[in-house]
């Protein structure tokens, strides 16, 4: 016999894993979190390198924790152990290594299709992925014969190489200043300064300039060259560097293709359309965490965002 779910979570990051605990708390018990990872938060563990700096609020988005998963400012490793416990303490049902390929709304009920082809039935679905699993890539061609040098996490370096770092956020500061220390390592940035940057990475950031990190600021990047198995930087000032590996750290993006599979309304800023209580288009659909938000949302956002949704939830299959 089919099973139908209450709710149905895509992406068991903080905003997913939120929305499940909240709506199990909420007395919903046939809940169902879908994560395409092999563990829970997949973008925390692949993007972030270890004991990185993870904070409940983000530019300035300072919020009240209103649900029941006590998050506080941590590291990866902290932030990691908090919401595996969320889990194992509630018993949430998880479904790992299950991608879901698209929702749509038949009759009463979801048809959730998963990248198995498998089709999962629930009276509501609630969409929790991040931008970050989807990070953004250079406007200008990756020449075929170096796509594997070119890299989009930490975890993808390897020690002794020549580097290149291209990005001006938090995420590329940390993971050059990371980087130097066992590679020779240069920081690209397009702008001379670096006004998304928090205080505690640009005095790390100068001391590294000082010490062992090398620095190409104020240029942009205008094409990649291969160069006898290396990659050849062509830069907009007429120079070039050459390099074993460039790390892009430029941002993630809204996965715009899943959501028009999906049939969500988008706005003129390509960001899913919802309403007050983060419903889209769709009913019983919502859409929650930094897919929401053009610059991203934090973690505090995210999980009250969950706690919401599990509110109207309630009301709504009572």
């Amino acid at each position: 016999m089919t099973t139908i779910y209450d709710v149905l979570v895509v992406g068991a990051g903080p905003s997913g894993i939120a929305t499940a605990v909240e709506c199990q708390l909420n007395g919903i018990h046939k809940v169902l979190l879908c994560e395409k990872e092999e563990q829970c938060c997949g973008m925390l563990r692949k993007y972030y390198k270890a004991h990185k700096r993870v904070d409940k609020d983000y530019r300035k988005q300072v919020v009240d924790i209103r649900g029941h998963i006590p998050f506080v400012d941590t590291d990866k490793e902290g932030a990691l152990a908090v919401f595996e416990k969320a889990l194992e303490e509630h018993q949430t049902e998880v479904r790992y290594k299950c991608g879901i390929e698209s929702v749509q709304k038949k009759g009463d009920l979801f048809e959730v299709v998963t990248g198995s082809n498998e089709i999962l039935q629930a009276r509501a679905v609630v969409i929790a992925i991040g931008k970050m699993g989807q990070p953004n890539r250079p406007s200008y061609p990756i020449p075929v014969g170096v796509m594997r040098q070119v890299v989009y996490t930490i975890n993808d370096c390897k020690e002794r190489e020549e580097l290149l770092v291209v990005g001006g956020g938090n995420s590329a500061v940390e993971y050059a200043i990371a980087l130097a220390n066992t590679n020779h390592t240069t920081l690209n940035y397009r702008q001379k300064t670096f006004s998304r940057v928090n205080a505690e990475n640009l005095s790390a950031l100068e001391e590294a300039f000082a010490h062992n990190l090398k620095q190409k600021l104020g240029v942009d990047i205008e094409g990649l060259e291969a160069l006898e198995g290396r990659i050849q930087v062509n830069f907009n000032d007429g120079s070039h560097g050459v390099y074993d590996r460039i790390l892009f750290a430029i941002g993630g993006s809204t996965p715009l293709e899943f959501l028009r599979k999906c049939q969500v309304s988008l706005n003129a800023s390509n960001l899913p359309i919802v309403d007050d209580k983060h419903q889209s288009n769709i009913e019983h659909l919502y859409i929650v965490g930094d897919i929401v938000y053009k610059s991203g949302a934090s973690i505090g956002i995210g999980l009250n965002a969950g706690f919401d949704v599990a509110q109207v939830l309630k009301e709504q299959l009572a």
